[in-house]
C-alpha cells in the first residue's frame, strides 16, 4: 500500500472515530431524523464498537477512499461496491450505520455515480445482514432521505428483508403517505418484504391500474415477493406465510395480465412465472374468460410456458 493511501486511510479513520462535537450528519440522513431512543442506542453502540473493533471502521474508510478509482473502472451506470461491503461481514454493520446517519465522510469531489453508488450500496449491504438494529436508520432513509428511487428502493428493500410485522406494517403505511419517486422506490423495495400485508398492498397498487411503467415495477415486486425460489430460503420460509403471499401475488398478476399489453403485459407474465403458483393456469383462464380470441390465445401461450417451467408439487 502506498504511503499516500495509508495517510488518507488514517485521516478517514480519525474522522470517523473522533467525530466533532455536535456532528450528526450521515451520507443519507442526519442523526436527528432518527427517533430519540434509536439515536441514543445506536450512538452508544457505535462509540463502543469504535473502541472494540476499530479495524471494521478502518476497512470501511479504506473502501471509501477507493471510490474514485472504482468509479473510473465501472462498466455500468454505478461502481460495483456490494461484494466488498459484504466481505466485511457482520462487524461492518455499525460502521455502515454510522456512515449512513451519524458521522458520514463528506462527498468532496466524488462524481455523481460514485456518490450514488456508495450510498445505495451501503443500504443494500445493511439489508443483507438482516439485523434489527438497522430498522430505525432504514425507516429514516425511506421517509426523510433523498427522494431518489434507487435510494428509497434500497432502504425499503433492506427494511423489508427484516421480515418483521413492524417492518411490513411500517412500509405499507409509508407507501400510503408517499408520492413521486419516493413512492415508486417503496413499491420496488416492497418486493423484498415477503409478508402478506406487504404483498396485499402491492396487489392493490396493481389493481388500481397505474400506467405501464409503474405496472412493470409493481409486477417485478410481486414476482420477487412470491418467487418460488425465494420461498425455499429458510429465513423466508420461517415466516409461515408462503401460501398466502404466493396466492396473493398470483391472483393479482393473473387478474391484471389482460388489462395491459406490450412490455407491461410481458413483465406481469414474467412475474407469474416467477411465483409459479400451481393455480396459475386456472387464474389466467378465468381472467381472460370475457376477452377476445387473440387475448385468450396469448394467455394459452403463457400457460404453456408455465407448465413447461413449473416445478411439480408446488
Amino acid at each position: 500500500m502506498s504511503t499516500r493511501r495509508t495517510v488518507m486511510i488514517l485521516i478517514f479513520t480519525l474522522l470517523l472515530s473522533a467525530p466533532a462535537a455536535g456532528q450528526t450528519r450521515g451520507v443519507l440522513v442526519t442523526q436527528d431524523a432518527l427517533d430519540p431512543a434509536t439515536q441514543e442506542t445506536l450512538r452508544a453502540g457505535i462509540d463502543a464498537a469504535r473502541l472494540e473493533s476499530p479495524a471494521a471502521f478502518q476497512r470501511l474508510a479504506e473502501l471509501r477512499t477507493r471510490l474514485p478509482e472504482l468509479d473510473a473502472a465501472k462498466r455500468g451506470r454505478l461502481p460495483i461496491l456490494l461484494p466488498a461491503l459484504q466481505a466485511m461481514g457482520a462487524d461492518a454493520l455499525l460502521p455502515m450505520l454510522a456512515e449512513i446517519a451519524f458521522d458520514g465522510a463528506p462527498r468532496g469531489d466524488l462524481a455523481d455515480s460514485a456518490w450514488l453508488g456508495w450510498r445505495a450500496s451501503l443500504l443494500e449491504a445493511v439489508g443483507k445482514l438482516r439485523d434489527p438494529r438497522a430498522a430505525g436508520v432504514l425507516r429514516a432513509v425511506v421517509a426523510k432521505g433523498p427522494a431518489q428511487r434507487i435510494i428509497t428502493s434500497a432502504a425499503a428493500g433492506a427494511l423489508g428483508k427484516l421480515l418483521t410485522d413492524d417492518a411490513a406494517a411500517w412500509l405499507v403505511e409509508a407507501l400510503a403517505a408517499a408520492d413521486g419517486e419516493r413512492r415508486l422506490g417503496i413499491l420496488r423495495g416492497l418486493g423484498s418484504c415477503r409478508r402478506a400485508v406487504a404483498v396485499d398492498a402491492l396487489a392493490a397498487a396493481l389493481r388500481a391500474r397505474p400506467g405501464p411503467e409503474e405496472a412493470q415495477l409493481i409486477a417485478k415486486s410481486l414476482g420477487d415477493a412470491g418467487s418460488s425460489w425465494a420461498w425455499r430460503t429458510p429465513v423466508v420460509a420461517a415466516t409461515g406465510e408462503e401460501d398466502a403471499v404466493r396466492r396473493l401475488a398470483a391472483e393479482a398478476l393473473a387478474e391484471m395480465w389482460p388489462a395491459y399489453d406490450g412490455q407491461a403485459q410481458k413483465k406481469i407474465g414474467h412475474g407469474l412465472l416467477m411465483v409459479e403458483h400451481p393455480e396459475t393456469p386456472a387464474l389466467l383462464r378465468a381472467a381472460v374468460a370475457q376477452a377476445d380470441a387473440g387475448t385468450k390465445a396469448a394467455a394459452e401461450v403463457l400457460i404453456d410456458r408455465f407448465e413447461d417451467k413449473s416445478f411439480r408439487g408446488n
